[in-house]
């Protein structure tokens, strides 16, 4: 009985097509076609997720605001367009030749893991462009006059002590963004970087290339095949006859800017 009517239902269906093709001799024309437009809305907003300093080694790993056992992550800039991180360069002990120039380079970045253990990682920058639109950036550095002072029992400066021409060098940029790939190709990367100590002039480190847009955090490392070798000072020989030069602490102030430049 069920054999039965399954073939009744294929007999059905075999005249229901045999009727349309009898029928379907009508041909529709561009003429006849109807549209409707309607509308669909969303509305864009910048992305609103916190901003981290990531480990140059392990992008996907985020910092607690402590690297190295120090807090060197407050934004600079607006609320979009940040300079997340740069490093503090410690340049040790440097010995002064009267017949040489002398170089040492910046002590390696820590990082400090997820087991609390400290990583050297090399000396960097991190910024990140959650701006909307096709702005583009750039990083410069500047850096005061290498310098030293001498305080009296009240604190007070009796006495400074300038080192002339001494400048800071950083090395063999390379930029990786925050899922590890190599981007340096969309920034205007140099092998070399020199700022002079006290003349100034603020120096372009990191820039966006010409017609390109760089959204999403980069960090720029510097000399990221050897942690601890990326960034130098150097202080000519005609240091050692300074007036006043004396044996201690010299610093700098080093002024990074995060500049909007638009395309």
């Amino acid at each position: 009985m069920r054999r039965n009517n399954h073939l009744k239902l294929l007999t059905l269906a075999a005249l229901t097509l045999g009727m349309a093709t009898k029928t379907s001799s009508t041909i529709v024309s561009a003429d006849d076609a109807r549209s409707v437009t309607t509308d669909g809305s969303v509305k864009i907003l910048r992305s609103d997720a916190p901003t981290s300093v990531l480990n140059p080694l392990n992008p996907k790993e985020k910092s607690s605001n402590v690297v190295g056992g120090q807090d060197n992550t407050k934004n600079a800039g607006g609320d979009a367009l940040t300079l997340d991180y740069v490093s503090k360069f410690d340049f040790g002990q440097l010995k002064l030749d009267p017949d040489a120039a002398i170089t040492v380079y910046a002590k390696a970045d820590l990082w400090t893991d997820q087991n609390g253990q400290k990583v050297a990682v090399p000396n960097r920058l991190q910024v990140t462009d959650k701006r909307l639109g096709a702005d583009a950036w750039k990083v410069s550095l500047s850096a005061s006059d290498l310098q030293s002072e001498e305080k009296d029992s009240q604190g007070k400066v009796v006495n400074t002590v300038k080192i002339k021409d001494a400048f800071i060098t950083l090395l063999e940029s390379r930029v990786i963004d925050s899922r590890a790939q190599d981007v340096s190709a969309r920034f205007g990367l140099k092998k070399a970087v020199n700022i002079y100590m006290g003349d100034g002039q603020a120096m372009d480190i990191l820039a966006v290339n010409d017609k390109e847009v760089a959204k999403g955090t980069f960090i720029n490392l510097f000399n990221s095949a050897k942690a601890g070798e990326g960034v130098s000072l150097t202080v000519p020989a005609e240091s050692y006859k300074t007036k006043g030069l004396k044996s201690g602490a010299f610093t700098s102030k080093l002024t990074w800017t995060l500049t909007s430049a638009p395309i």
